[in-house]
């Protein structure tokens, strides 16, 4: 997916050349060029962040961090183990080399060697300029407050910063350029957790705030990351788990197919981990066990130009 788009049909239709030449205005020249302005400012703003991440000390060992902490052996051992749950009980019965499953794979191959090094440069450079600008952010220690209880409570409060990242992915058109790369697949799997487009991840530094605050700029540790990102990977899975009274609490693949369906209200079930965000917002909406499994990816292959929502507009909210 890119930031760029054609001009629509409705609007070149009656333009001659010379009136088309003569457009004035930066929308009209914007258009002609293909640009969308949002977009390409959190392109822009991408850009500055991970400048600020690259000039930090240690870079290649923080790249080789991350890759343990979001894609390490324990992650990966948990996916191929989803993946075989997949093929004994799948929620949608298809081939294992079917055309879905190809793309997403290709896609976690772009989620390993790009994808990682960019997020956490990206996060290396958010954090430098937020204790550039507030250091005051970084909330001390408390000498009375467990390590373990500080660790959990910024596991929650990551969850909530990408639930709003999330939220904003659909609320916002600049956004959901990005985004919709996501959704646009079909064969939902446990794959498609790494089917996002690299700026999307722009979205979800917000979830970084709470996380530098409470845990003193302390990164947390290898096991709350990968458990993190494997529960998250997990509610992609071809499965129809709906965990049961459990599914209140944890985001199970049932309740998160029900984000993806096909034609669905996509403001509903945002929830990554935990579905507290989504009850607290009116946005839940659980599973029901005679219920078909409801097939997945966007109405239309369309994204939406700039006369049809305005720069930075909404959408499936």
């Amino acid at each position: 997916m890119t930031v760029t788009e054609a001009i629509p049909l409705d609007e070149r239709s009656g333009m001659t050349e010379t009136e088309d030449s003569s457009s004035a205005g930066p929308q009209a020249r914007s258009a002609r060029l293909g640009l969308n302005w949002p977009a390409t400012g959190i392109a822009a703003v991408a850009l500055v962040v991970v400048i600020m991440g690259v000039s930090q000390p240690w870079l290649a060992a923080s790249v080789v961090d991350g890759w343990v902490r979001m894609i390490g052996p324990a992650i990966l051992l948990f996916v191929c183990a989803i993946t075989l749950c997949e093929r004994i009980r799948p929620a949608e019965p298809r081939p294992l080399l079917s055309r879905g499953h190809i793309h997403d794979f290709l896609y976690l191959v772009l989620y390993v060697a790009v994808v990682v090094p960019f997020v956490v440069i990206l996060n290396q450079g958010f954090f430098r300029m937020v204790v550039g600008v507030g250091p005051w952010v970084v909330l001390p220690r408390s000498a009375h407050l467990p390590i373990a209880v500080t660790f959990c409570l910024a596991f929650i409060v990551m969850d909530g910063g990408n639930w709003l990242g999330h939220w904003m992915n659909h609320r916002f058109g600049a956004f959901w350029r990005f985004h919709a790369v996501h959704h646009s697949q079909e064969e939902l799997s446990v794959l498609t957790t790494f089917r996002a487009h690299p700026l999307v991840h722009v979205s979800f530094l917000i979830s970084v705030l709470p996380v530098m605050a409470l845990s003193s700029g302390v990164v947390l540790p290898l096991s709350v990351i990968s458990a993190y990102v494997c529960v998250n990977a997990l509610t992609h899975a071809n499965l129809r788990w709906s965990y049961g009274p459990l599914g209140k609490v944890f985001v199970s693949p049932a309740y998160h197919r029900i984000h993806h369906a096909y034609g669905a209200d996509m403001g509903l079930n945002l929830g990554a981990v935990l579905t507290v965000w989504d009850l607290l917002s009116g946005r839940a909406a659980f599973p029901r066990p005679e219920s078909a499994t409801p097939p997945t990816g966007l109405v239309a292959q369309h994204v939406p130009s700039n006369s049809e929502q305005g720069h930075g507009g909404r959408v499936g909210c």
